[in-house]
């Protein structure tokens, strides 16, 4: 971990619950937003954002230890699933609320259109892009879309061309650069590229445009609020998240070792 992450964890661990040796921030979507459009507006360096879901929790045991130093050391990491939060109330660590991506994600571009901020998307599918570009027209219309660029999809990102782009951000002074090539590939780029370019904001994004356009629909509100998104996603995409959910369930060992932890560190405790 470099001096700046660990000076980041420094900076944000009054409003963090801390799962799955992950520092979590404590808050709501709306607080977040605002904390993260003021450092864009007035910070002078870079602060990355993640969104971990149960599955990032999953992948993340089994990612090298120097990608998970990277991780940890983001400046903000956002409960994206309702099992983390019910996780961190059966702990005794509770979290106040989700803090999902796709609902992170138009807070960010409303706030950023109103305060004049230039931002830059990297993304998978340069036809969602433009339809992203038109929508950011109608619905954000002070917004200055400094950079939209697909990547290829046998995109490396540690190969010329990632850094070659990271470059060329470097000379566009933009204020948040967002990222939605997929977990992990999207924060490997970011943790390798983003210091290297003007932004003071980094956020791995996932599928949000797709979102945001309609290119997929999300669940209904109530099943949102019921933590029963997973199960809407499941119905309208099965053949690619039915076995990514079937691994998920080994996330009750990961709370089991949680939980194990814990109480071993309360008994210690004098």
């Amino acid at each position: 971990m470099s001096s700046q992450q660990v000076l980041n964890r420094q900076e944000s661990s009054l409003n963090q619950q801390h799962l799955f040796g992950i520092g979590f921030y404590n808050g709501y979507v709306w607080t977040a937003a605002k904390e993260i459009l003021n450092w864009a507006t007035q910070g002078d360096h870079l602060r990355v954002v993640t969104t971990p879901n149960v599955d990032h929790i999953i992948n993340l045991s089994q990612k090298s230890p120097e990608f998970n130093r990277q991780y940890c050391g983001a400046y903000w990491h956002f409960p994206d699933g309702m099992p983390i939060v019910w996780a961190s109330r059966l702990l005794g660590r509770s979290l106040q609320s989700r803090i999902p991506g796709s609902d992170l994600f138009p807070l960010l571009l409303s706030g950023a259109s109103k305060r004049g901020l230039k931002i830059a998307v990297i993304g998978a599918n340069p036809e969602l892009l433009e339809r992203f570009r038109v929508y950011c027209r109608i619905h954000y219309p002070g917004l200055t879309l400094a950079s939209l660029w697909s990547a290829p999809s046998n995109f490396d990102v540690n190969g010329q061309q990632a850094a070659d782009h990271a470059e060329a951000l470097r000379h566009l002074s933009i204020d948040i650069l967002f990222v939605g090539i997929g977990f992990s590939k999207q924060e490997s780029w970011i943790f390798n590229y983003g210091h290297q370019t003007s932004a003071k904001v980094a956020v791995g994004i996932g599928a949000s445009i797709e979102f945001l356009v309609g290119v997929k629909a999300r669940a209904p509100k109530w099943m949102r609020g019921a933590g029963l998104e997973w199960v809407h996603r499941l119905a309208s995409e099965p053949k690619r998240l039915t076995f990514r959910y079937l691994r998920d369930f080994s996330f009750f060992r990961l709370l089991l070792d949680e939980w194990r932890n814990s109480s071993e560190s309360a008994l210690e405790t004098p």
